[in-house]
């Protein structure tokens, strides 16, 4: 009974990981956007005066020698960096994948509105045990911090 007891317990220890601190890895590389005019308008939506052409909008990614690439994610938002969905009393929004590469201390992700409009985002991530968190979000230079859910772009 003693080597029954003691196989168990040596067992259990032996199975624990004190390496990690959770029990799953967490990927926080996404912004949720809600881009309106100075009146509050909703301009992803298309019924909205003078509204964005969504099927215009390019997601760019700096990399670390300062070259522009087009988001080329297959997996994430059907491969062009963002998505339009309804987000109910807000009207529409727009998530957007940004750029996250761990070679660059603030990854850089541009959102190409129209042939003359841009924004930059600049971020910083939290990387640890094999999670990537969003710390910090500078849009145009300027630090940001969501709300609900949701950061406010003013077009």
């Amino acid at each position: 009974m003693k080597k029954i007891i003691f196989f168990t317990i040596l067992l259990g220890l032996l199975s624990c990981d004190s390496e990690r601190d959770s029990c799953c890895t967490n990927i926080d590389v996404n912004l949720n956007l809600l881009v309106q005019n100075i009146q509050g308008n909703d301009l992803l939506n298309s019924t909205t005066t003078n509204s964005l052409n969504t099927d215009k909008i390019q997601i760019l990614f700096v990399d670390k020698n300062g070259v522009m690439t087009t988001y080329d994610g297959i997996d994430n938002f059907n491969g062009n960096g963002y998505e339009i969905f309804d987000a109910g009393f807000n009207g529409k929004a727009m998530k957007i994948y940004l750029n996250n590469d761990a070679a660059i201390k603030e990854p850089r992700t541009i959102i190409q509105w129209n042939a003359v409009d841009a924004d930059t985002i600049d971020c910083t991530f939290s990387r640890k045990n094999g999670n990537i968190i969003l710390s910090s979000v500078l849009i145009n230079g300027d630090i940001v911090q969501e709300k609900e859910g949701f950061l406010k772009f003013i077009k």
